[in-house]
């Protein structure tokens, strides 16, 4: 039972040297007044003056025992066998699987393209990678094979940890998650869509932009006559269009919807891309404006919901370098999306959190 405590030392992260200093000192003092003098080899008694002996024949006890209770292990551990696995994403989640920064870096290399030197964070968006590489690393090499090979680099990572269809938290059946009162996602989207005054997907332009593999989408979407959609993985798009027949699909970035004409679309949607590593949030918001129709709506999602094998809930978005969900990183990407929506003349822009599994970022053209 003591292997989980610890004694006061240890409690207030006192180093070994400073106890053992403290122990010596205290015994001293207990057997100073009857063995002055005496040479231990590691210490040697003082001789005290007589009314000195007086006070440490009274306090040398009761300090000696007082300095010996500090070393009994009575205070709680932090408990390090399972913090980690309470807050972190199983360790053999997808979430897990190597990194899009460093299956983006592999990629490259193969291919005479060395950024091992960069750091992929937060806001490093591929253009910044881009330029980077093309006016700094690489500058004699064409710019245009450079950015090719980086944006084939990001789709391959995409299509190596995302393509296939594998656990998603809104594929799971509810009644296995512990959170209360909660109904499917769907539900969630759908009542945000009747709050914007869209009651039927049949009859208008929609896009999907960053579908994957579609078998998340798929509740959503199957009994819409037709719809488009767009990823950056073509493998994941052939597992969307086996899922849904009615998708028109392209392969593309959210950052360039070259396929997709101005003014097209009545209804944007990206669920859980605008997060995604090396994400240009700015440009795709840019798109975003430019394909819908004058009061055309975007809604864009943040993931907030992750589970474990149990069905306990982990709640935030997992930072770069992390696989733990923090809900203010996802917020703090929430509001950032909000404000490019902003800047670019969207219209009503509004942060909706009803859903467990998503934070909904709306704006209207």
């Amino acid at each position: 039972m003591t292997q989980n405590k610890r004694n006061s030392f240890e409690f207030f992260n006192l180093p070994e040297k400073f106890s053992v200093a403290v122990l010596t000192l205290s015994f001293i003092l207990l057997i100073g007044p009857y063995l002055e003098g005496l040479d231990f080899g590691v210490f040697k008694i003082p001789t005290f003056a007589a009314d000195t002996k007086k006070v440490l024949q009274y306090l040398g006890p009761p300090l000696f025992i007082f300095v010996i209770l500090l070393f009994v292990r009575f205070w709680k551990s932090p408990d390090t066998s399972d913090t980690k696995e309470i807050k972190e994403v199983e360790s053999n989640s997808k979430f897990r699987l190597q990194s899009i920064s460093d299956i983006v870096k592999n990629e490259a290399r193969k291919n005479g393209i060395n950024i091992d030197g960069i750091h992929i964070g937060d806001r490093l968006t591929i253009s910044d990678l881009e330029r980077i590489c093309t006016k700094t690393y690489y500058p004699n090499q064409p710019s245009n094979g450079t950015c090719t090979l980086l944006e084939n680099a990001r789709g391959m990572a995409f299509t190596k940890k995302y393509a296939e269809p594998k656990e998603d938290e809104k594929l799971v059946n509810i009644s296995q998650i512990k959170l209360e009162g909660l109904k499917q996602w769907e539900a969630y989207f759908w009542d945000l869509l009747k709050d914007l005054g869209i009651n039927d997907l049949s009859h208008i332009d929609i896009l999907n932009v960053g579908i994957g593999n579609g078998y998340a989408d798929y509740e959503l979407f199957k009994n819409v006559p037709r719809f488009k959609a767009v990823d950056i993985s073509p493998e994941a798009l052939n597992y969307a269009a086996n899922k849904l027949s009615n998708m028109q699909y392209y392969v593309c970035s959210a950052e360039n919807l070259f396929q997709v004409p101005n003014g097209s679309i009545d209804l944007y949607l990206s669920f859980r891309t605008f997060q995604s590593t090396l994400f240009d949030r700015r440009a795709a918001v840019h798109e975003a404006y430019r394909v819908l129709r004058k009061g055309g709506i975007a809604i864009i999602s943040v993931p907030v919901l992750y589970l474990k094998k149990n069905g306990e809930v982990l709640q935030g978005l997992i930072p770069p370098g992390s696989y733990e969900p923090n809900l203010d990183y996802a917020t703090a990407i929430a509001d950032r999306i909000k404000d490019y929506m902003d800047i670019m003349n969207f219209k009503e822009v509004d942060i909706d959190s009803r859903s467990p599994f998503e934070i909904y970022i709306c704006g209207k053209r």
